[in-house]
């Protein structure tokens, strides 16, 4: 009993104290309602400049198959751009400087030309069953004569039933006078701390890099 009595007494002394401190009583009540309610001000005023909506966008899908053919699709087949393998080479005399995966371009006339891709992918552990998944990857991405077998390359776009622009179409009938062999290779580490240790010294030349990536 004797702790409530010192609770109340407590309580009463500062409300009197409050009473006789009008003007600081007044400052304790409003200072915090104002901050509060200006805050909360600031935070609708300005909800048009921190929280914007975006229209819903709808984006093509970009078909993976697994295989030498992700290099060569596009996201946008109707555009042509967007590749993996730079179309570049196929249409140039000269390949780009800093060129994507090992490329090797020999150019025996405008009606023949020769292209060799080698692509390598790298992994970690190496036992016999990551061999044989790696391994059925590399089959996957090795084929000669990429525009030729094991169908036409200009005939996708009927296979896909897409109708292509003049200009693109055109270029897809170009291929037809090129060879393009893709190679596909792995290699296995025992480890990934052996894996990344050896890619931080292969990576030091990251262009023409016939290394695509490590699992």
């Amino acid at each position: 009993m004797g702790t409530f009595k010192q609770l109340r007494l407590l309580l009463w002394k500062n409300i009197l104290q409050q009473i006789r401190s009008p003007i600081f009583t007044l400052f304790e009540t409003v200072v915090p309602i104002f901050l509060i309610s200006l805050s909360f001000g600031l935070m609708i005023g300005l909800r048009g400049t921190f929280e914007k909506k975006y229209n819903q966008t709808d984006y093509s899908g970009w078909p993976v198959t697994g295989s030498y053919l992700d290099l060569l699709i596009p996201a946008n087949i109707k555009s042509m751009d967007e590749t993996l393998l730079d179309y570049s080479i196929f249409l140039d005399d000269k390949p780009p400087r800093c060129q994507f995966l090992q490329v090797t371009s020999n150019n025996y006339s405008i009606l023949n030309k020769t292209v060799d891709v080698g692509i390598e992918f790298v992994y970690a552990p190496e036992t016999k069953y990551t061999k044989l998944i790696m391994n059925e990857i590399v089959r996957r991405f090795t084929q000669n004569d990429v525009f030729h077998n094991p169908i036409q390359f200009d005939n996708i776009p009927k296979i896909l039933n897409i109708t292509l622009p003049g200009e693109i179409q055109g270029i897809i009938n170009s291929f037809n006078f090129t060879t393009l062999n893709i190679h596909g290779n792995t290699r296995g580490y025992e480890s990934e701390s052996a894996m990344l240790k050896d890619l931080e010294i292969t990576f030091a030349n990251h262009c023409n890099n016939s290394i695509i990536g490590g699992i």
